[in-house]
């Protein structure tokens, strides 16, 4: 009698290290995020010759589906904001792998990826960071709608009056 192997189980998704080796299984993820890396050079000298590097990310692995939202807590200088830069390609990874909607946005053109921002946001926790204490809350809403062009004409001179068209009043 010959013993024959079991056939190999279907391939899992690999762990992620950084949730100490635990997957979720997302299906049709909308944003997919593979080993990514920032590294930033240490410059030194009268030369300022790279001397030695700073790993802000390392091997950074996630999924979020559709209708989700991705909360990043931790210490201070982990790369958290470093990750949110990345996302947004603010800042360009060493290396890794960033999908939005099946969309490669490592190596994708500046356009691109400013039409993408439309879709796309980081909200910093930090309201001293985040917001202009000398610019009304109108005004702070309505700066990254002006970017994008959505924006309604003479939204900016009427103090309430004009909201942006992607804006809408919930029916009552």
């Amino acid at each position: 009698m010959t013993e024959t192997a079991a056939p190999p189980p279907a391939e899992a998704p690999a762990g992620n290290p950084q949730a100490g080796g635990a997957t979720m299984l997302v299906t049709n993820p909308v944003l997919q995020v593979r080993n990514l890396v920032k590294c930033f050079p240490i410059r030194s000298g009268l030369l300022r010759r790279v001397t030695g590097q700073v790993e802000a990310v390392t091997g950074l692995c996630f999924d979020v589906g559709r209708g989700e939202t991705l909360g990043v807590v931790g210490e201070s200088g982990c790369g958290k904001s470093t990750t949110g830069r990345l996302l947004l390609r603010l800042i360009e990874p060493t290396s890794g792998s960033i999908r939005f909607k099946g969309e490669e946005l490592v190596g994708a053109s500046s356009a691109r990826i400013r039409a993408l921002r439309r879709s796309i946001q980081i909200v910093f926790q930090d309201p001293y960071a985040s917001l202009n204490p000398r610019m009304t809350v109108q005004a702070i809403l309505a700066e990254p709608l002006r970017v994008h062009g959505l924006w309604c004409e003479g939204g900016a001179r009427r103090s309430g009056t004009s909201w942006p068209r992607s804006a809408s009043t919930p029916s009552t």
